[in-house]
This record gives structure tokens, sequence and C-alpha cells, in this order.
């Protein structure tokens, strides 16, 4: 049907309606169902789009759906004008047309070279696409080719696999079918494929991500290693703002729906989070932070080492350290011989700890806390024996580094080295699931957990941690490791001296 249109428009060189005859000057382009065509009435451009598609009713109820409830909205500075609903008599089949107001070119054929268009296209992407979330729509089909350039203005358009809100005076002509196939490859989250999905703004959102991966790097991605938009050449102009875009990127494109940002207000609640992190924390207000994480629950702390064997009031401790919000790479661990920063501390089950990606067998725990902040301690003692931890038990094989894929099958990590692991007698690519890291074998028998400008974090300190590993740790023993590492202040510290 496509050809009939294109055939006769050629022949014709005009389209009647009922406004008048306009007079067609070139394709503006097609999509899957339709064609655009750039065309004057009165000497007024317009863009004219044909739906080409009469054979399938779901497409146009489509159509109309997406003109009446664009026209609904109201007037707004996001999406584009839509100007009139008509209808083509070719031959006696009546197809449907949309009169838009007509835009210069589409972001595809758009380059964005310049920071400052940059940080406005970002602006107008996030307010756009929460301006369409307020009003209770699901675009679905957000990319480069949707989204349409004007006296370098942008404005969202295509809504024709939009999901409207019915409870929101929206009309639905066309309800989505199980299974029917909706939205595209490259920037359409994975979950949109599968059947029975319920429309989320996550989708919109993944999108988001997509489609700055592709207007910096030419290229959308799927999996690891992407291509940082950081290292394009816009990131020698302003490094951190790049940074910043390369974060909210990993966060949008997440596969698992639920692990991404589920709204544009959680973007820039992230931004504002990320900028504040930027700054310089004041390593006193983070070593507050944990004082007062443990002194909420165990306020007999004071002064003294206390042991806590009650695995509820470690986790009640954890609680009120995940809810001081500390600053990026303040909090960390030691090991003695080896340290980490804290990016994840929780807790699951009768007594799993859990730090990153290691999910520690709790024993017990020895808490201090001291009117100098920097000395204050928070050991978590866990099982390094084998025998003492369970491990990961498929299909009668036992082990304990793990893969979690989508929340459901665990395979062997050892067995994963190249990307891909066998399931069933099928082989299967990692990096198309959403997956977690787990590993049960605990390095050490004492976590050290403090903040990086602290006495414990101090490189003199490694030595004195790392052989109390090798020992069984006591009051005593606490004491004398207090004794010892208290001149070793990090030069933040030692400046307030």
């Amino acid at each position: 049907m496509k050809q009939k249109i294109q055939k006769y428009v050629k022949d014709n060189k005009v389209l009647n309606l009922q406004l008048g005859s306009f007079e067609i000057d070139k394709s503006l382009g097609e999509g899957g169902n339709a064609l655009v065509y750039s065309g004057k009435l009165e000497g007024v451009e317009v863009a004219i789009r044909i739906l080409g598609n009469l054979n399938e009713t779901s497409k146009k109820n489509r159509f109309k759906a997406e003109y009446l409830n664009i026209k609904l909205v109201g007037s707004n500075s996001y999406l584009i004008d839509y100007l009139d609903y008509d209808l083509l008599d070719i031959d006696g089949e009546l197809y449907p047309v949309i009169l838009m107001k007509k835009y210069d070119k589409s972001l595809k054929h758009h380059s964005i070279s310049d920071l400052e268009e940059l940080k406005y296209f970002f602006s107008f992407l996030l307010d756009s696409v929460e301006f369409l979330h307020d009003n209770e729509i699901l675009h679905r089909d957000l990319k480069p080719e949707n989204i349409l350039v004007k006296d370098s203005n942008f404005y969202i358009s295509d809504f024709g696999i939009s999901h409207y809100n019915n409870s929101v005076n929206y009309v639905n002509f066309h309800k989505t079918r199980k299974g029917e196939r909706l939205a595209n490859y490259d920037f359409s989250a994975p979950e949109c494929y599968r059947k029975e999905v319920i429309p989320s703004k996550s989708m919109d959102i993944y999108s988001v991500g997509q489609i700055l991966q592709y207007i910096l790097t030419g290229a959308t991605h799927k999996g690891t290693n992407r291509e940082r938009v950081s290292d394009t050449k816009l990131g020698n102009y302003d490094y951190n703002y790049m940074n910043l875009l390369d974060s909210v990127i990993d966060k949008c494109i997440i596969n698992n729906p639920k692990k991404r940002f589920q709204t544009i207000s959680e973007i820039r609640d992230f931004i504002d989070d990320w900028y504040q992190n930027q700054k310089d924390p004041d390593p006193f207000e983070e070593m507050g932070k944990l004082h007062d994480s443990i002194l909420d629950v165990v306020p007999e702390s004071y002064g003294q080492v206390i042991q806590v064997d009650e695995f509820e009031v470690v986790t009640a401790i954890i609680d009120e350290v995940n809810k001081k919000k500390f600053s990026t790479n303040s909090l960390w661990y030691t090991l003695g011989i080896s340290n980490s920063d804290i990016e994840k501390l929780s807790y699951q089950g009768e007594r799993q700890i859990l730090i990153n990606h290691y999910e520690l067998f709790f024993k017990s725990a020895w808490v201090y806390t001291d009117h100098r902040h920097y000395l204050d301690l928070f050991i978590l003692e866990v099982e390094n024996n084998l025998d003492d931890i369970i491990p990961f038990q498929v299909e009668g094989e036992e082990f304990y580094d793990a893969y979690i894929i989508d929340e459901r099958t665990i395979i062997d990590a050892s067995k994963e080295k190249s990307g891909r692991f066998r399931y069933k007698g099928e082989v299967y690519n990692l990096n198309d699931y959403s997956y977690i890291h787990v590993d049960r074998f605990s390095r050490g028998k004492y976590y050290f957990i403090s903040l990086l400008h602290s006495n414990v974090m101090h490189s003199k300190s490694d030595m004195i941690i790392d052989q109390l590993q090798q020992e069984t740790i006591t009051q005593e023993k606490i004491y004398h490791f207090l004794k010892n590492i208290s001149t070793n202040h990090s030069s933040s510290i030692e400046h307030f001296l």
C-alpha cells in the first residue's frame, strides 16, 4: 500500500484534502507504517504523514489515537504540533492523514558537537520525557528519528505505539494484543519484546540512555565494554560533565528494569547527589555518620569495646549506616593486606552479610566509639573456613563463587571465563542477561569497616590488622590495637589536630 501512495504522489504532485489541495514538495522519509511528505497550502509549509497500512485495523486505530490524544495534552514546548486529521482518497481507499508543523530535520541527521548544545539537549530530554510521564503517556519508541529539530530547539514526535492511561481522559481505540511486537531493537528496552509485559516509565528511561550514547558515540550499546562518552572529543572540554553522563547512561541502560532509574525525578536526584559528591566531603562529618550509626544502636560502646553476638543488633547498625548516605568513596573496609571502598552493605537470611559482591557468614562483631571519631571501630568477624560456609548447590555440584542470573538461575563462576556459559545443554551470553556476582568465600576473618580518612585505614595500620587476621580477637587485643594506631592520622585529619 505504501507503493500505491508513492505512485499517487509521484503522478499527481498534489494531495486533495478537506482543508484544500496541498502541493507536494518532497518526501521527508518513512517509518514502519507511514510516509511523510513536505507540502504547501497557500504557500504555508506543512508536513503530511500518511498511514500506509490499511489491512490492520490496529494500525488505523493507533493512528487516530495518536492524533487525538496528543491534541488532548494541549499546548506545550516539548511535543510536535499536530494541525489536522484527514483522509486521503486514492481510488476509493481512504488513507488516514495527519497534518503537522514542518520541522528542519530529525536528531538522526543533526550533529551535536558543542558542549552547551549537549547540555541543552540533555535538559530537553529529561524535561520532555518527564512531561509525557506527568501526563500519563509512555512513548515506548523514543529514538533519534522521533526527535525533530527546528531553530535549534527539539521536539518529540511519533506517538503511534505510545501507551495512554485511559483514566486520564485519553481515548484508546486499540488495546495491545499479547505478543504484539512493538518498538525498535536499538533504542527500546529488552522487556518490550516479552509477552504480557506491563508498560512502565523505565522503558522510556532505557531509551534516554541509548539516545545519549548514540548522539555522542554514533552507536547504541548492548552488553559490556561500552564506549565511554567521556572519552569522546567533548570530554576534552568538560570531563566531569561527560563523566556524569556516563554514570547516567550506565544506570539507564541496565537490562534489568528494576535496577534502572524508575523516573526522571530519580535521574535528577542522582545528578544532584553526583555534584554534591564531587565536593571533597568533610572527613569529620563523614566519620560522624559512622559514629552515630554505632551509638544509635549500641550506646554502651562509647569509650569501651563491646562484643556483639546478636545478628539483629549488627543488622540494625547496618540499617543506620545505610540511612546516613555516605559520600562516594568514603566508607571502606580493610583486611589489612587488602581493602576496598564499600559500594554495597546489606544483609539477608539468618546470618549473611553482603559487602560489595561478597556474601559473608556472620560470627560476631566488635564496636567502639570515641570522642576522637577517627578511632571508631566496627569489626565484623565472619566464617572463613569452607566447612562452616554454606555453598551454592546446583544439580549435585557445590561451589562458592557464583553468578545469579535474572534473580533465579545460579551458575558456577569458575566455569564462566569467556562471557558465555552452558545451561541445560544450551550456550548463553552472560551479557544478554541481568546478573550479580556473589562470592561466599571470605579472604579474611575480620572485616574492619571504617572511613577512608580514619586511623584504621592508614597504611601504617595495615600490618597490624593483617597480624590480627591470624589471631583470635579479644577485647584486650582491640584495646592494644587502638593504642597502636592512635597516632596513624591521615593528612586530612592531621591538619586539624
